[in-house]
């Protein structure tokens, strides 16, 4: 049987059909807006995986059991008959539910199963084979990334050969949500193919083939009328609710050649407790144009004071010759012993105090730029990014930093606690 890809792929998703073609990659993150075909090219690449292998199964996967027929279970039909396969499946006639279905010729099964219940994934068994294709519809509906890793624990195993999982959702609209969250830091995964797509990337004539004149008309009045709606909803944008802390934030490339070149270097730590990671941050101020580039840091749960000063040596080999400071959290002035004694000579206790939060947040905010290397730091490009005011329960917003996800943050603000102080004299 012959396919062609370009009747049903949209341009967009090529990349994404040539990998998985070529098995490239184990996981298949795919973010995006409406009118993305997201889950269309989902389902439609399960049924292709299904056909050309046959020892391997599908198991497709939504929060609640009860959304499995409205959802990946007509999807998946959906798909077959896009593909002119309906001859060689077998489909139960149904209007609830979700039983499986079979691949006539070799008696593959695609499964479907809600994660609230917990029996559906222990109980999802491959009559042969194993189960090569998982699919997470509407990731952003799950409760995190820990109830994902427990279901992949039990059906990604069973087989020497890659197994293939999709994600499919649109991003929520708090950047805090942990699956926005996710997505920053799955870029930097290579077992992961990350994608954001959104319609406006399919060609018109596709857009008015598959999505419609009236949903395109749509979209574009709510685009005329709200454009942080129509990009939240239509570009699968974070877009907030207007509580961002930062609107200063430049990600780019610092190089090399830049970094050498730099003069006012410091550093920052923010101590690691229990499941809170330790943060070490080092950047450059530039004085006379207001900038900040961050360009290096460390970051991770239950590190050791001594494995800290380890790393940092690593990562600045030279740093007592440099007279580099590093300021610490005041609040853990025995580490900042412990660090001394590994070897860290310029390590000082931030003064902090009474208002020392938003005194701090404010000369951040104040900076013309603060210029982050996504690559080389990407929490502090995460944690900076989605970094919001506390909202009362009416949705006032309040002039506090919610306090989660500031590690990078604080260690930040600490090396700039010198920074800050005004110079006295004329």
């Amino acid at each position: 049987m012959k396919i062609k890809f370009t009747e049903f792929v949209p341009p967009h998703f090529y990349e994404l059909e040539k990998a998985f073609m070529a098995d490239k990659y184990s996981h298949y993150w795919l973010a995006g807006g409406r009118g993305t075909i997201k889950s269309t090219i989902a389902s439609e690449l399960i049924i292709i995986g299904i056909m050309r292998n046959p020892n391997t199964h599908a198991v497709c996967v939504r929060r609640y059991k009860v959304d499995l027929h409205g959802s990946v279970y007509s999807q998946i039909i959906k798909a077959i008959h896009t593909l002119h396969v309906e001859d060689y499946f077998n489909i139960p006639k149904t209007d609830q539910g979700a039983p499986p279905i079979t691949y006539i010729p070799t008696g593959q099964k695609i499964f479907f199963t809600g994660l609230d219940d917990p029996e559906g994934i222990k109980s999802t068994t491959a009559p042969f084979g194993f189960i090569k294709y998982t699919w997470y519809e509407e990731v952003a509906e799950l409760p995190g990334m820990e109830k994902i890793r427990s279901a992949n624990q039990t059906l990604r195993r069973g087989s020497n050969e890659r197994f293939v999982t999709f994600y499919t959702y649109n991003p929520p609209r708090n950047k805090a949500n942990w699956v926005n969250e996710e997505y920053e830091i799955l870029l930097n995964d290579d077992d992961y193919f990350v994608s954001l797509t959104t319609w406006e990337m399919l060609p018109e004539d596709l857009a008015l083939k598959w999505l419609g004149p009236d949903w395109i008309k749509d979209a574009l009045s709510l685009k005329k009328r709200d454009p942080d709606a129509y990009a939240h909803e239509y570009l699968g944008k974070p877009v907030g609710y207007g509580t961002d802390v930062f609107k200063n934030l430049v990600f780019r490339e610092i190089s090399d050649e830049e970094i050498s070149h730099f003069d006012n270097i410091g550093g920052g730590i923010d101590y690691g407790f229990a499941n809170d990671p330790a943060a070490y941050v080092r950047s450059h101020y530039d004085k006379k144009n207001k900038k900040l580039y961050i360009f290096d840091e460390i970051y991770g749960t239950g590190m050791l004071n001594r494995q800290l000063a380890r790393e940092i040596l690593k990562h600045v080999p030279d740093i007592n010759d440099l007279y580099e400071y590093t300021t610490c959290d005041s609040a853990e002035k025995k580490s900042t012993a412990d660090l001394k004694d590994e070897g860290l000579l310029w390590v000082v206790n931030a003064k902090k105090g009474p208002g020392s939060v938003e005194r701090g947040t404010k000369w951040l905010q104040e900076l013309n730029e603060i210029i982050i290397d996504k690559k080389r730091c990407p929490n502090c490009a995460r944690e900076f990014s989605i970094a919001e005011y506390d909202m009362d329960k009416q949705g006032n917003i309040l002039r506090k930093v919610a306090d989660h996800d500031n590690h990078t943050i604080d260690a930040t603000r600490y090396r700039c606690e010198r920074e800050m102080v005004k110079q006295a004299g004329w």
